[in-house]
């Protein structure tokens, strides 16, 4: 239809501002992205480092066990990974209401095409109300196949 009405240079323009709109979103997306995990893991680290640090000057006091710092430890693993794994569902969901947004937004688009002033009957095909009687070389007729290890004889195959 664009080339129907010489818009090519018009739909191409505006093809590649959207497409470049949506460009340099998922870029920014991308590098907060690149910096939030990071910085998740970054936290993740000094939190351990911090409880490390603590727990063996504690330990060395006599005040704490190992057993208890271990499991420290694991509470901060505990804690953080599903920081992050929210954080993957939430870049997820983001993307998810994008898309639902722009199929939206292309089923609410009119159609440039006008209408015919006077439409033709539709008119049905022969095939259209007797499938069965259509044959066409891509679907030759069904042939009677041998059962598997039977000869059309009716003797095995295996046996002399």
């Amino acid at each position: 239809m664009v080339q129907a009405y010489r818009a090519e240079e018009r739909g191409a323009d505006r093809f590649e501002r959207r497409s470049d709109g949506y460009r340099q979103a998922r870029v920014r997306g991308q590098w907060l992205i690149s910096v939030y995990f990071p910085f998740v893991q970054l936290l993740a680290s000094l939190a351990t480092a911090a409880v490390l640090v603590v727990g063996a000057s504690r330990i060395e006091n006599g005040t704490l066990t190992a057993g208890a710092l271990v499991a420290y430890l694991l509470y901060i693993e505990l804690f953080f990974a599903p920081v992050q794994q929210l954080s993957q569902v939430f870049d997820g969901y983001q993307q998810a209401a994008v898309s639902l947004r722009r199929i939206h937004e292309l089923l609410r688009e009119r159609s440039s095409t006008p209408l015919p002033e006077a439409p033709r009957p539709r008119v049905q095909a022969a095939a259209a109300r007797s499938p069965s009687a259509v044959w066409t070389s891509a679907t030759p007729p069904r042939t009677r196949r041998a059962p598997p290890g039977r000869a059309r004889s009716g003797r095995s195959r295996t046996s002399i």
